[in-house]
């Protein structure tokens, strides 16, 4: 009978009569990020020459980027990582336009309703 009220108490709530488990502390955290370029995680620079080297790491300085540079003479230069944080979209913010009662944009002395907002 004990275990049909416990089972029972899942479904019909009417009040706390079983302590239910708290999980929040186990399992898969989904909501950490990990940003690349940061102590956590530095930004992967593969370069060819020192001189090189020291060029990428004063434009990571500019940036505050944290880059871990290999250089090796061998291998192909890979700087994907450190430029795409560097060259990151930006939004572009259109100009308000002003609402119906304001002077007009035009410098008509009409008000923008019967100007140029018609």
């Amino acid at each position: 009978m004990q275990s049909t009220l416990n089972i029972m108490s899942k479904f019909f709530y009417k009040g706390s009569r079983v302590n239910m488990q708290d999980n929040r502390g186990t399992g898969y955290t989904s909501k950490k990020v990990v940003r690349v370029g940061t102590e956590t995680s530095p930004a992967k620079v593969l370069v060819q020459t020192e001189a090189r080297e020291e060029e990428l790491l004063a434009l990571a300085k500019a940036h505050n980027i944290v880059v871990d540079i290999v250089v090796s003479e061998e291998e192909p230069e890979d700087t994907c990582q450190l430029d795409a944080l560097i060259n990151t979209a930006t939004t572009q913010v259109n100009e308000k336009l002003p609402s119906r009662n304001d002077p007009c944009l035009c410098d008509s002395g009409k008000k923008y309703k019967k100007c140029c907002g018609a």
